[in-house]
């Protein structure tokens, strides 16, 4: 009620040189709206963190919406199980087991309570703040894993040539260097490795290498027991003409 008049007000009179006059108490008024806003967003629940959606998810929500509020008769009713169901699709989505950063300088695993833990805090954290923006978690409870040893609730111990594990019914692989990838290959069923692996030289179901990730940027995975689901950015994004593949056709 006093910000917007003024504003208007403002450009009414700025013709003749005297916007200056106003703008002051515009100053005022937004600093006031901006301090309640830093109070307000610093309370106890104010800020409600959920794991992301599957974007068709999002799009077929805001249509059946949509199509509720401006559809006119009771057919839109029959929306309503529709809207249900959609839900029941959000609260049994499976979030990613595993992800892995574009320069293979940041991996993140899931454990068994749904938080992520990260290889590292200093490399790719605009990326890592992200990871954990989608999985619906805040960035006080960011988790890291020890490169010597093991942490209570991690999946996965480490040593300085990598970490080892399981997670989902799956074995896990994460090879710093040539030597982990190696005595690794005939235990492991998914190799995550820094260094190149030739020929995808090992006996793995799933090899991810230092070419995989320059060739197709990051990638995601789903772990069950008897599957397990891959997906690169590449995959998700399409081949666009400034992307890795298609420069070097």
């Amino acid at each position: 009620l006093i910000v917007m008049p003024l504003i208007v007000l403002s450009y009414v009179l700025m013709p003749f040189g005297l916007a200056g006059f106003i703008l002051p108490f515009v100053e005022w008024g937004v600093g006031w709206i901006l301090a309640t806003a830093h109070f307000v967003s610093k309370l106890d629940g104010a800020v409600w963190l959920v794991p992301s959606w599957p974007h068709w998810i999002f799009i077929s929500m805001v249509l059946c919406l949509w199509t509720m509020m401006v559809w006119k008769g009771r057919l839109k009713i029959f929306l309503i199980p529709v809207l249900v169901l959609l839900v029941g699709f959000i609260l049994i989505y499976k979030q990613p087991d595993i992800l892995i950063s574009s320069k293979v300088d940041l991996v993140s695993v899931r454990d068994n309570e749904g938080s992520l833990w990260f290889s590292t805090g200093r490399k790719e954290r605009y990326t890592a703040k992200n990871w954990l923006r989608r999985n619906g978690q805040s960035e006080h409870d960011k988790h890291m894993w020890s490169r010597e040893g093991s942490v209570d609730g991690f999946p996965l111990s480490c040593d300085s040539y990598g970490c080892r594990g399981e997670v989902q019914g799956q074995k896990i692989s994460v090879a710093y260097s040539n030597k982990a990838w190696r005595e690794d290959c005939d235990w492991a069923d998914v190799i995550i490795s820094q260094k190149p692996v030739p020929y995808k030289d090992c006996n793995a179901k799933v090899v991810i290498d230092y070419f995989d990730l320059w060739r197709e940027s990051g990638y995601a995975l789903w772990l069950t027991p008897n599957k397990i689901k891959i997906q690169s950015v590449e995959d998700f994004r399409g081949k666009r003409l400034w992307t890795q593949i298609s420069a070097n056709k």
